[in-house]
Formats: C-alpha cells, sequence, structure tokens
C-alpha cells in the first residue's frame, strides 16, 4: 500500500513537470502516454503480488483447516475403538470402521481380508460399497495382488488400472473400479490382514492418500482384530469341539427364541424338538476306544444335518446326545424328518476297526411345544423322557457287527 502511495505521489509530479515544462522533442501527450503506461504497469505488478500472497495464505488456511479434519476423524476411531472395544460383531465392527476411514480417504468400494490357514491364501471376510455381492462370492484367492504385496510388505500401497486386483479378483467384482488402495492390518507388530479400498476415480490414490490410510489403519486394527477374537471365543462358548455343532448352551437360546415366536403366533406356528442317543454308544467307546467314538459321533452329526431343512437347528448336548429344533413343524413333519434320518444311517456304514463294521443305530424322543410343553427346560425334558421310553422298547443292548469287511 505504501508503495503505491509512492508511485501516485511520482506520476503527479511528472504530470506537473511534463505539463509546465517545455520539450521541443516529444510532444506533451507522449510525456502523458508515458506516466499513464508507468503508473498501470506497476500497478498490475502490485495486484499481481497481493493476489498472490492472498492464495498463499489461503491455501495455508486450506491445509491447516484439512490437517485438523483429518485429525479430528483419525480421533474418531480411536474413540470409537476405546468406547466399542469388542462388544460388536466383526461385520459391525467393519461397517463402523470403514465409515470413519471413508471420512479421511473417500472410497467406493472396501473389503476385509483375512489369512485362510486350510488354503494357505487369503479370503474376503468382510465387504462394503459397490460390487460388495460380488466380492463375497469369490473363493479363496490363490494370488491376492495389490493385497499381497501390501501384507508382505508390511505397508500400504496403491495402484492404478488394477493390473493386480484383475489377477486376484473375479472381473465382475471390479467393475466401475479404476484404481486401489491396501493397507495390512496390524496387532502387536504383526498382520492379520488387509484393508483394501476401491474407487471409480483413476487418481483417488497416492502418496500422499497411503499416508493418511496407514494413520486410519493404525487406529482401526485393534477394533477388528478385537472384534474377531470376541467372535472366534463366542463361537468357542457355543460350540462343541468334537462334531463342531452347536452345543446345549447355544440349543438353549435357540429353543428359546423359538418357543417366544410360537407363544405369539399361537395356534399358527407349531413347534417340536427332538433328542437322539446313539444305540450301545458307551459299549462302542470302551471296547473301541474313545477315538472310534468321536469317529462315529462326527458320522452320526454329519448324517443328521444332512436330512434337516434348511430352517431346522441341531447341537450336541453331552456324550452321544444330539438335540434337534424343527420350527413350524408338527410331529408329523418331525417324524418324516426322523425317518430320513434312519434311512440314511442305512447306508452310512461305520468302521470300528479295520475289519469290523456297524449299521449305527439311534433312539429318539419328540416333544411338541404346547402338548409337552412351553418351556425349554419342559420340552428337552418331556424329549428325553420320550427318548428313554423308546430305550425301553429296545431289546437289550448289544453291539452287533452284521458283516465282516473284506479285505
Amino acid at each position: 500500500m505504501a508503495l503505491m502511495v509512492a508511485v501516485s505521489l511520482l506520476s503527479m509530479v511528472a504530470t506537473f513537470l511534463v505539463a509546465t515544462g517545455e520539450n521541443r522533442v516529444f510532444p506533451r501527450s507522449y510525456g502523458f502516454a508515458a506516466i499513464v503506461g508507468c503508473y498501470l504497469a506497476v500497478a498490475a505488478v502490485m495486484v499481481h503480488w497481493n493476489t498472490r500472497g492472498l492464495r498463499s495464505a489461503e491455501s495455508g488456511v486450506d491445509e491447516t483447516q484439512q490437517g485438523s479434519i483429518v485429525d479430528g476423524q483419525l480421533h474418531a476411531i480411536e474413540e470409537a475403538a476405546q468406547y466399542f472395544g469388542g462388544k460388536l460383531s466383526p461385520a459391525d465392527m467393519f461397517r463402523l470402521v470403514s465409515s470413519q476411514i471413508n471420512h479421511v480417504l473417500p472410497f467406493d468400494g472396501c473389503v476385509l481380508m483375512l489369512v485362510d490357514p486350510e488354503h494357505a491364501a487369503m479370503r474376503v471376510e468382510l465387504s462394503l460399497g459397490q460390487n460388495a455381492e460380488k466380492f463375497r462370492n469369490s473363493d479363496p484367492l490363490k494370488s491376492a495382488g495389490l493385497a499381497e504385496r501390501s501384507f508382505t510388505l508390511g505397508e500400504a500401497q496403491y495402484e492404478r488400472g488394477l493390473l493386480e486386483s484383475r489377477a486376484a479378483f473375479p472381473a465382475e467384482a471390479l467393475v466401475g473400479f479404476r484404481s486401489s488402495a491396501a493397507v495390512p492390518l496390524k496387532r502387536n507388530c504383526t498382520a492379520f490382514g488387509v484393508l483394501q479400498l476401491f474407487s471409480k476415480s483413476p487418481t483417488a490414490f497416492n502418496a500422499d492418500a497411503l499416508v493418511k490410510l496407514e494413520a486410519a489403519a493404525e487406529r482401526a486394527a485393534p477394533m477388528i482384530a478385537s472384534s474377531l477374537s470376541y467372535e472366534r471365543s463366542l463361537a468357542s462358548a457355543l460350540t462343541d469341539p468334537v462334531t463342531e455343532l452347536p452345543n446345549e448352551r447355544a440349543f438353549r437360546l435357540i429353543l428359546e427364541n423359538q418357543i417366544a415366536e410360537s407363544q405369539r403366533n399361537r395356534g399358527d406356528r407349531p413347534l417340536t424338538m427332538i433328542a437322539i442317543d446313539i444305540r450301545d454308544f458307551d459299549e462302542i467307546n470302551s471296547r473301541f476306544g474313545h477315538s472310534t467314538g468321536d469317529r462315529l459321533l462326527r458320522l452320526i452329526s454329519q448324517v443328521i444335518r444332512r436330512q434337516l431343512r434348511q430352517m431346522d437347528f441341531v447341537a450336541r448336548s453331552s456324550n452321544d446326545e444330539f438335540l434337534a429344533i424343527f420350527p413350524t413343524a408338527d410331529e408329523t413333519v418331525a417324524s418324516e424328518i426322523v425317518d430320513r434320518i434312519n434311512v440314511a444311517l442305512v447306508v452310512s456304514r461305520f468302521f470300528v476297526s479295520d475289519s469290523d463294521s456297524i449299521v449305527p443305530e439311534l433312539y429318539f424322543g419328540t416333544a411338541a411345544f404346547g402338548k409337552h410343553g412351553e418351556t425349554a427346560d419342559q420340552m428337552i425334558h418331556s424329549a428325553r423322557l420320550n427318548k428313554q421310553q423308546a430305550k425301553a422298547k429296545s431289546p437289550a443292548n448289544v453291539v452287533w457287527f452284521p458283516e465282516r469287511a473284506v479285505g
């Protein structure tokens, strides 16, 4: 501003001198034109520098504000971790984390990949956004492309054109995407999975974006790991380790839920359950060992599961007892399911040794909601009582080996 005042004063003095002086070489008009031209040139230079300085200042404010926003969003992830911990299921935790990361680094699709120890490969555990269903339907990945590179190197990576990702995912899962970024998820400095983002924009990810992604992943990884651990511990608490069926605790939870549904729709929603025992199981166990007994339990569990309807539920209770729930089924439908199980057992010859085999036989006890009880305890007690009556009517317990395998 001071410089412009000085220039203005000089212009006025020069104008006065030109107007009052005598110059026979150049006309006064040339002098006035020169003064105006110099003034405008200086003014233009001043405006340029002022505008440039203003833009720089504005840019500095924007960068500061943007940094504050990103820090606030990353802090929100930390707060969520402290509040939720392992209380959410992996799917809910993934949705929460993805939503927060989307504020930090916008994306159009997101997948969580974990290592599948059975196939020694990575598999898509969860997915959100565009083409989410296409990602979930993919098999364990023989080559995880960008995600595998990120997992191996232990740092965020990005690609444009999706060359590596196209070698890993089904083509339909990548429709519409043009760039991707992947970051390893670590707990105690060890990677347990990879978060991969996809964008419709070919330039959505760069080196600066990877810095944000790594900062977000560092805060999100403990949340995801805790939810996965919680789910595994919960599954272990509700699963029988021998048959991998739900245990009696899980069975009671389901049965109580189904009873509540039948109570709300009394008369229109029948409910039946059965209790099952394996004939002569204790004698098989004592004669051929517990490993043979465990194999028989697994065989029976597979036979039962294959004969149930999709809505039915079967669990292992204790020793050789199984419990099954048939929602919307009356005793007639339950009897038909029992018949299917018995028929399937006829062709399920079980080798108790290298040379001896048996055809397993089962005892069944049925209990119908309303007729045999209206609580979980009442129905389970009635089913077990009816099963014991079925045992009492059967011949004496003798292990029968109807056929010796020829070998």
